[in-house]
């Protein structure tokens, strides 16, 4: 089995009263290369074991690897914010790592509106069950 690890990624935030004096936080996030066609992108999404699904922005969909959306296979999901969303599955092959020491499957993925700062969640269906997961 191959094993492969990332570094947790630094990021600064805003004190708040709850947190004096926090001002950056540790996130598990893991490169990403999703493949479509003759297309690929480069994302950063974030390790996320309480999301049903490996989502990423429509964005990366359109604008990076050409895809029509909304031709995909349309599924409900229910974010943090309690508002059910719809998103649309694409097959797509994801690749982790590098050339050396890398590994690349075909997963079901879906595309749907996501905060600016979001390329993508690494969930429950198209990721955690491909592998172990270990966060330390």
């Amino acid at each position: 089995m191959t094993a492969l690890s990332f570094p947790y990624a630094k990021s600064r935030i805003r004190p708040s009263a709850a947190f004096p004096g926090v001002t950056e936080k540790l996130t598990p996030v893991v490169p990403v290369t999703l493949l479509s066609g003759n297309r690929s992108a480069l994302v950063y999404p974030v390790v996320d074991s309480g999301a049903d699904y490996t989502v990423f922005s429509e964005e990366v969909a359109t604008e990076l690897l050409g895809l029509d959306v909304r031709s995909g296979v349309a599924a409900s999901f229910c974010g943090t914010t309690g508002d059910m969303q719809t998103a649309f599955c694409h097959l797509i092959t994801l690749s982790l790592g590098d050339a050396r020491n890398g590994v690349s499957y075909v997963t079901m993925v879906a595309f749907a509106p996501l905060p600016a700062d979001t390329a993508g969640l690494l969930g429950q269906l198209g990721f955690y069950d491909h592998f172990a997961v270990t966060l330390d």
